[in-house]
């Protein structure tokens, strides 16, 4: 089910999840999860698969509650927690993987912030730019915790 606004405050929670896994149609499925099945490898590869699991758990509900909380109406679809998990991938790659990616991101960003274009062109489906810049805060974020948390094991180690 769709998020919602006052599904969500009439106590219909559940959407804050059940939001990301709803879609459009089936154009707008396949596009998300042909975009999540190479995520899905690229994170088994990286070998940071069940951290990159908990942020697609994780990211659900609080890129739910970021848009509730700055007033967006509806929502429906992955690609804002995938925008997470890109950023996320990208900060756990390589240093010539990580900034390229970074760069041609942030470039893809802020080119769909200037065009800003409503719809995805191959579907018809309007795209919410906010839960794309939402959804990748999110996943740098996340990055930062895992890696701080990572930082502090290694001092106690080393104590």
């Amino acid at each position: 089910m769709p998020l919602e606004s006052t599904q969500v405050k009439n106590g219909q929670w559940w959407r804050l999840i059940t939001a990301h896994f709803t879609h459009f149609g089936m154009a707008h499925a396949a596009i998300n999860f042909a975009v999540l099945v190479p995520l899905v490898i690229w994170a088994r590869k990286l070998d940071v698969f069940y951290s990159a699991a908990l942020l697609l758990l994780v990211s659900t509900l609080f890129l739910s509650l970021a848009l509730l909380f700055l007033g967006f109406d509806w929502y429906a679809g992955l690609s804002g927690v995938l925008h997470g998990l890109v950023i996320y991938l990208l900060l756990q790659s390589p240093n010539r993987v990580k900034f390229i990616g970074l760069a041609l991101f942030a470039a893809k960003l802020i080119w769909q912030y200037q065009s800003g274009y409503p719809v995805a062109a191959s579907s018809q489906i309007p795209v919410l730019q906010e839960a794309h810049w939402l959804g990748a805060a999110i996943g740098a974020i996340y990055y930062l915790m895992i890696h701080f948390a990572n930082s502090l094991k290694r001092v106690q180690l080393t104590i």
